[in-house]
């Protein structure tokens, strides 16, 4: 009852970047419960992962970083040694982008992407578009959601740092894409940019 299984089978990276963000978001959850030198190397794995995938994802690690910090606001020993593991772990794969940055458009940190400020009303119409649009809903793709809908009181009273967590980490991508033109992604089954999402999205109903 969801956009994963279509994308399963399709030859696009959403299905490995939906993978690569699934085991980033569980990864920080678990590093934010349980901190050390292996939590850390693990989540800077999936952190290098994930961009890899795709580059918007740096917007989402910000966020994460604020988690971190909050959740582990009384352990700074161990909040340090988390960012530190994450980083070494994440180095080499940021060095694998700066290489096919250079390959591929001429520089380290030349991406390709020439994304500029988008107006006020055209975010507003991508988030709409992307949460209300009667073609391209992911309610609409993932009707299975509206049972994490249903389930938030409940999950903000047993577990609110995954509606944080959440909020933290894929509000930035959603925000990023719903400045584009085609905030969709089109031509795709639903709503392209969102897959990524899903997975985590529905916890709550879970």
């Amino acid at each position: 009852a969801t956009t994963i299984w279509v994308y399963g089978r399709y030859p696009y990276s959403e299905i490995l970047q939906a993978a690569c963000f699934t085991g980033f978001f569980a990864q920080l959850l678990q590093a934010g419960r349980r901190p050390g030198w292996r939590t850390g190397m693990a989540l800077g794995i999936w952190a290098g992962l994930l961009v890899n995938a795709k580059l918007v994802y740096l917007a989402s690690l910000p966020g994460a970083l604020v988690f971190l910090a909050w959740k582990l606001r009384g352990q700074r020993r161990s909040l340090g040694q988390v960012i530190a593991c994450a980083a070494v772990a994440m180095a080499p794969l940021m060095g694998l982008i700066a290489l096919y940055n250079h390959a591929r458009w001429g520089g380290y940190l030349s991406t390709g992407y020439n994304l500029k400020p988008a107006p006020p009303e055209r975010v507003l119409y991508g988030l709409w578009g992307q949460f209300f649009s009667p073609g391209k809903s992911v309610l609409l793709y993932s009707p299975a959601l509206f049972l994490s809908i249903a389930a938030l009181p409940r999950t903000w009273r047993r577990c609110r740092d995954v509606l944080w967590l959440l909020l933290a980490t894929v509000a930035p991508i959603v925000l990023v894409d719903s400045t584009l033109t085609f905030w969709a992604g089109d031509y795709a089954w639903g709503p392209r940019y969102m897959v990524f999402a899903v997975p985590v999205l529905l916890i709550p109903a879970v």
